[in-house]
């Protein structure tokens, strides 16, 4: 743990060392708050123990699962990484408000977050977990521009060291529907080889003209450890999808009524290529309610959903495994179901649907409930869904 302990988030160095330059040696203004003078301790959260190769190469090999995880908007992978920071607030933090410090002595803990060549700031993990999903939200997938499609993805890949420790970092672009208007928009996120595995500890973000120029190289300073020392990403063979991998809701290819669902070996049953829901597009998953609550971008798919009377049959799966099957079922339906429901209409306050037993009353359900089945736990509690 020595090397993560002397950790420096390089972005938050850089933007220092830049705002720094700006006021000159004989500015007298008021000194910059505490973490630019202390390296933050990092404390580890519930790792996935994975057999991972240290080194930029060991990085190029670990740039796939980036990938996928981009490809399906799955949040739960960069937070299961997060190798959080931990700051104690001084007088001065308070003071200037540089952190979001309210009393001296408060400890912060979290990932160093902020634009490129500016200040930072550390944003508590249920902070950035709602960043992410405003950005997978806001990604264009059909746009295009000079630097390609508007999906995000992973451009180029990079090396620098901060302090004591080697920072690796994936740049990732697309281009969103932000505040500012549609703009291609890049995040460097940092990582660190530790314990055996890529932990993520910073993200940098920077949007327009700002972000062409870093993927271009354009104007780059030569200290600035981004633009010093990267290499384009060179997409690996396809991988498989994170709904090949984890917790994923399919429609059977061919029809079937919700009474064929229910009997059918289900390993005989083929499924539609791509899942209607995989683990990217959820956000949490109450294991006492069976409520999952989804990404804006996966609960308006689902809505537009056509289900007649007589239900729409649906897979539940781990991996490539078939665990039960159910009907989506509708409340105008007089017709009742023994079976696993996910009744529409959902909760639209909360993007949250609900997998249930029976329709309209639980107590005609019949069967062992297969809900709970520990394969799909285990999924959901590896992508950090499961609450």
């Amino acid at each position: 743990m020595q090397g993560a302990l002397r950790l420096w988030p390089l972005a938050l160095a850089l933007g220092m060392a830049l705002l720094l330059a700006a006021c000159g040696e004989g500015d007298k203004g008021p000194a910059v708050a505490s973490p630019t003078t202390k390296a933050p301790t990092l404390t580890t959260i519930t790792p996935t123990q994975q057999l991972e190769a240290h080194g930029i190469e060991g990085f190029k090999v670990f740039g796939s699962q980036i990938e996928v995880a981009l490809s399906e908007g799955d949040v739960g992978f960069f937070l299961d990484r997060a190798l959080l920071s931990r700051h104690q607030c001084s007088a001065t933090d308070v003071q200037f408000g540089i952190l979001p410090c309210r009393q001296a002595g408060q400890t912060l803990e979290g990932i160093w977050v902020g634009p490129w060549r500016s200040q930072w700031t550390l944003a508590s993990l249920a902070d950035y977990k709602q960043f992410l999903v405003r950005f997978f939200d806001s990604v264009l997938r059909d746009a295009t521009d000079d630097f390609g499609s508007g999906e995000a993805a992973l451009y180029a890949i990079g090396q620098t060291r901060s302090r004591e420790a080697q920072v690796f970092f994936g740049m990732v672009t697309a281009i969103s529907d932000t505040a500012n208007g549609i703009e291609r928009i890049v995040h460097a996120m940092e990582f660190v080889f530790e314990d055996g595995r890529w932990r993520f500890v910073a993200d940098v973000q920077t949007g327009g003209a700002l972000a062409a120029e870093l993927l271009s190289g354009a104007r780059c300073l030569a200290a600035d450890g981004y633009c010093a020392s990267w290499e384009r990403w060179e997409p690996s063979e396809p991988t498989a999808s994170l709904g090949d991998n984890g917790f994923s809701i399919y429609l059977p290819l061919r029809e079937m009524s919700a009474g064929e669902i229910s009997k059918v070996d289900l390993t005989s049953v083929e499924l539609e290529d791509k899942p209607l829901i995989s683990l990217g597009d959820i956000i949490g998953y109450s294991k006492e309610k069976h409520e999952i609550e989804l990404t804006a971008s996966a609960y308006e798919s689902l809505r537009e959903l056509e289900v007649p009377v007589t239900g729409r049959p649906f897979v539940v799966c781990a991996g490539n495994d078939p665990i039960y099957g159910g009907a989506f079922w509708t409340m105008a339906s007089s017709i009742s179901f023994d079976g696993v429901v996910i009744l529409k209409p959902f909760d639209k306050d909360r993007h949250t649907i609900r997998i249930q037993l029976a329709y309209p009353a639980s107590e005609l359900f019949t069967g062992a409930d297969p809900r709970s089945d520990s394969r799909l736990l285990d999924s959901l509690e590896r992508g950090g869904k499961l609450s």
